[in-house]
């Protein structure tokens, strides 16, 4: 999809949904629950994200995760299935993200309604001179082939900016779990077909 020459989804697979960025964030935030159970993740997230949800657990699912990730297929992490380091969390960056985007575009993100990919393009854009996108680049530089010194450095910033996050699925890969969401969604699409 083209941002610049379609309209923004206001429905998934012909299901009215609810497109605010809050909704998404509120949906990344309960994935990132410490021990999150993954069924309980899904039934909030369908209420939140959904006006009238798909009959079909699976297409519910699958629409979902398609709006998450703004219409894009799913990328597997490079090297090896090994995941990349987070940049960012939703709880613990809250404020540097609401600054930089008031800073960047005039937007206060505590009064406005936005599209979620409307919200993601821009946090996708913001520059580097916000304090959000160099905490980020310094949780995920890397830091091989760098001198002794400046490996110290970033080692050093990685410590301060490092994110608190005892999080089960940010120790999990992508496709642990995508696999253990496929696996709930086929096991509650089978019982339901029962």
């Amino acid at each position: 999809m083209n941002l610049l020459l379609e309209a923004l989804p206001e429905e998934v697979n012909g299901y009215p949904c609810n497109t605010d960025f809050r909704v998404m964030v509120q949906f990344e935030l309960m994935l990132q629950t410490p021990d999150v159970d993954v069924e309980q993740v899904l039934k909030e997230a369908f209420r939140l994200f959904y006006i009238s949800p798909p009959p079909s657990l699976e297409e519910a699912a699958e629409g979902l995760l398609w709006f998450y990730r703004c219409g894009r297929e799913e990328r597997q992490p490079e090297g090896g299935g090994r995941s990349a380091a987070q940049a960012y969390s939703f709880d613990q960056d809250a404020g540097y993200i609401y600054a930089a985007f008031l800073a960047q575009y005039g937007i206060d993100l505590t009064g406005v309604k936005m599209h979620w990919w409307k919200f993601r393009a821009l946090f996708s854009a913001l520059e580097s001179g916000n304090v959000i996108t160099e905490i980020m680049g310094y949780r995920t530089v890397d830091t091989k082939g760098m001198s002794r010194r400046e490996k110290a450095r970033y080692d050093r910033l990685k410590k301060i900016y490092a994110l608190k996050n005892t999080s089960r699925r940010a120790r999990m890969s992508c496709e642990e779990y995508n696999r253990q969401m496929q696996s709930y969604v086929e096991r509650r699409y089978r019982e339901n077909k029962m």
